[in-house]
């Protein structure tokens, strides 16, 4: 695409990036790590003074005009780009970072206590336990949250042993619980609305089936409103939501001969005709597609294998591949991409010339 700019170039990869109102942040290096933030012109960044030895953003995410993210998964930590960086936390795991209402949720875990979720209004004495969902060591291991509406969704495994299932918060403790037993919760839940405050939403996720072969189901929020849908191709293995976009349910699975495709569906709402379904893209032999996200009305998703990622996006129901290079996106770790202001921001290997961040809308 057109819009697509390099803002600057560095010898080491350029990982997790993370933002606040005005400020995009990244870290770069091996021993130590850098922080730095970008204020998205070309060539504008700024070193982070700071002590920390690994600044892993963990996909640091926004809390009033600061960022919160976490240091090597063992701290928490705040910054607002210029002073350095405030220890909120420390204890023996932190990540899966979420800004909701004011205050920042993820999971967390002691010496005696399992990975469960916690809270921080952004102050020492404001970050705590939020609820213990699984007690004892092994923890419920709470993820994958998205806020929908005016609701908080994740997935947790409220018994030892048990199944990843649907949860849901209205930010009270009490008021924390699981939606509905569906079985073995996959991946993250994908609203039919980005960004709406309308409740109850409608949303979708994925399902493990009983036979190895994932199942779509959507929910707005109630145990009677989720529901397993009745797809209309044939799939196998596993199945990978893409953000919802015109309506159009999309994900990658591989279909009965194996081979992986990009599929779209319609289900229609309040009506009884049947869903309708199309292969928007078929990919190579040996290549595999993960969502990238929605900015500013555009769907970015990556192929690819191993060196050889790329990024695309959709103009005018066709697929579209953005500034193609070398080594596009490396999407093998969460947070190398983020939106941002209306730009999609990733980072890069243009071959032969460093890393890059680059911005695209």
């Amino acid at each position: 695409l057109g819009g697509t700019q390099v803002l600057t170039n560095f010898t080491e990869p350029i990982q997790r990036l993370g933002c606040s109102t005005s400020l995009l942040y990244f870290y770069t290096g091996i021993n130590p790590k850098k922080l730095y933030s970008a204020s998205g012109a070309v060539n504008f960044t700024t070193q982070i003074p700071s002590s920390l030895l690994m600044p892993e953003l963990d996909e640091g995410v926004m809390l009033g005009s600061e960022l919160v993210f976490s240091e090597g998964g063992v701290k928490l930590v705040k910054t607002n780009g210029s002073a350095a960086p405030l220890i909120l936390s420390s204890v023996s795991s932190i990540s899966k970072l979420c800004s909701w209402n004011g205050r920042v949720f993820f999971a967390g875990a002691t010496y005696n206590q399992g990975v469960e979720l916690y809270v921080t209004d952004g102050t020492v004495a404001g970050t705590q336990l939020f609820k213990d969902i699984c007690p004892g060591a092994t923890g419920s291991n709470p993820k994958d949250f998205i806020v929908i509406g005016n609701k908080l969704y994740f997935t947790a495994v409220s018994v030892a042993g048990g199944k990843r299932e649907l949860w849901v918060s209205s930010g009270l403790s009490f008021n924390t619980m699981k939606v509905k037993e569906v079985g073995e919760v996959r991946g993250k839940m994908e609203p039919l609305t980005a960004n709406s405050m309308a409740f109850p939403q409608k949303f979708y996720f994925v399902v493990a089936g009983a036979n190895g072969n994932d199942n779509v189901w959507e929910s707005n929020g109630t145990p009677e409103g989720t529901k397993k849908l009745s797809l209309p191709v044939l799939t196998s293995g596993i199945i990978q939501l893409l953000p919802i976009m015109d309506g159009w349910v999309r994900f990658f699975a591989k279909d009965i001969a194996g081979n992986g495709q990009l599929y779209k569906v319609t289900f229609y709402v309040n009506s009884v005709m049947a869903p309708t379904a199309a292969i928007e893209y078929s990919m190579p032999a040996g290549t595999v597609g993960r969502s990238v996200g929605l900015c500013n009305g555009k769907l970015f998703y990556t192929t690819g294998g191993s060196g050889n990622t790329k990024l695309w996006t959709m103009v005018g129901g066709a697929p579209v591949q953005v500034r193609p290079t070398s080594n596009q996106i490396s999407w093998e770790v969460e947070g190398n991409s983020y939106v941002h202001r209306n730009w999609l921001y990733f980072t890069a290997d243009a071959g032969g010339g460093g890393y890059e961040l680059y911005k695209v809308q």
